[in-house]
């Protein structure tokens, strides 16, 4: 379902649904993939009135159009008992089931930080709050894809949220960091469990994910470097737990990378300019996927590898965000191979990784040209064993 509405435009943020692009090129084609200019369209926000009248909230008989209405727009929700009941059953279910996003053995301190100090912080910081309703959406959704009110629900807080993170970031400070990092890792979490449902007719390259990883990114800098006072701890406890890549100068090292070579192979065609930021943007990205490689091997804990896999977006270089942007062949297949290295955390108790590794890969082999289907043998292997 993919709402057309002007919300993202109008509260400056990223939209969470993919831009119809072009049909993907022949094999055989060119070295770089051109993808053709955009059509209108602008991210989620009330589904129409016309398409939503009469739908039931299962068996509390809930109408949708009580839920939200055109005041959603402006960050003001309608006062409704609908929707006290929809954020309820949200809330509850948050408590209940992602309070841990990795629902795995970790350190007391991380535990108490999700349970804890994540529930309490989010009723003093909207962005917080419209954070958590999202993700507990989407995390129901998982149970029942074509539930009209969880996908409302979703996409309204969803903007409500970037919308909300937004001014916060604006004004980042010591008082709002920890609500801010909090926000900004849920939503992360949220884009990638939402690759789960996208469309790859035609395949294009999830930038929404991507992007909201360069904003965690940015916020995590600033909570590393910043002057921080006795405000800004509790988001600290997971961000400096075991395994702390920020400053890991292992994670960027040539071993890291060494088994993945092949990608970096300058005899197949592509629009690629391999200057030394270039030839950078690529080795400390696949160095990155190499390292969570060697954490599945060496038999990390599940959490560790978990964070390693939700971090990928906050780390890799901007530059080569930009290349999977252009869609530029080689670029893609690196993606393929982080996804072909997700596709061995086979954890059922990790929801938000549900299906979409092997869909990611199978997608970008369509897209990519004849000479270049030789670097996607080990990550379709992956993604079919």
């Amino acid at each position: 379902m993919k709402p057309v509405c002007g919300s993202c435009k109008k509260h400056d943020t990223v939209c969470v649904y993919d831009s119809p692009q072009s049909t993907p090129p022949a094999a055989g084609g060119s070295g770089h993939i051109t993808p053709q200019p955009e059509q209108q369209h602008e991210g989620p926000s009330v589904i129409p009135e016309a398409s939503v009248a009469g739908l039931k909230f299962q068996s509390l008989n809930i109408n949708i159009e009580k839920l939200f209405d055109s005041s959603t727009e402006t960050g003001n929700l309608s006062e409704t008992k609908e929707r006290r009941l929809l954020e309820l059953r949200l809330l509850h279910n948050f408590l209940e089931h992602i309070t841990q996003p990795f629902k795995l053995p970790q350190a007391g301190e991380v535990v108490s930080a999700w349970s804890q100090d994540v529930p309490k912080l989010a009723l003093r910081h909207e962005n917080l709050l419209y954070a958590v309703m999202s993700i507990s959406a989407t995390n129901l959704l998982r149970s029942d894809p074509n539930d009209s009110i969880l996908l409302a629900a979703r996409e309204n807080y969803l903007v409500l949220a970037l919308g909300a993170q937004r001014r916060a970031v604006d004004n980042l400070t010591d008082e709002v960091v920890d609500a801010a990092t909090f926000t900004s890792l849920l939503i992360l979490i949220n884009s990638f469990a939402m690759l789960h449902e996208r469309s790859h007719q035609p395949y294009v390259a999830p930038m929404p994910w991507l992007e909201m990883g360069k904003g965690a990114g940015s916020i995590i800098n600033f909570l590393l470097t910043a002057n921080k006072s006795t405000h800004a701890t509790r988001v600290d406890k997971v961000v400096r737990s075991v395994p702390y890549i920020w400053d890991d100068p292992t994670v960027p090292s040539e071993p890291n990378r060494i088994d993945f070579m092949g990608v970096l192979t300058q005899s197949l065609a592509s629009d690629d300019n391999w200057d030394d930021e270039t030839r950078m943007a690529y080795e400390v990205t696949l160095s990155y996927i190499g390292s969570l490689n060697k954490s599945i091997k060496d038999g990390e804990p599940p959490f560790a590898i978990c964070k390693r896999v939700i971090c990928f977006p906050m780390y890799i270089p901007l530059r080569f965000i930009d290349f999977v942007q252009e869609q530029r062949p080689r670029a893609l297949v690196v993606l393929a191979h982080y996804f072909a290295v997700v596709a061995q955390v086979k954890m059922p108790l990790v929801w938000w990784i549900g299906d979409a590794p092997p869909r990611e890969i199978k997608g970008i082999q369509t897209v990519l040209p004849q000479e270049w289907q030789g670097q996607m043998m080990w990550p379709l292997a992956m993604a079919t064993s």
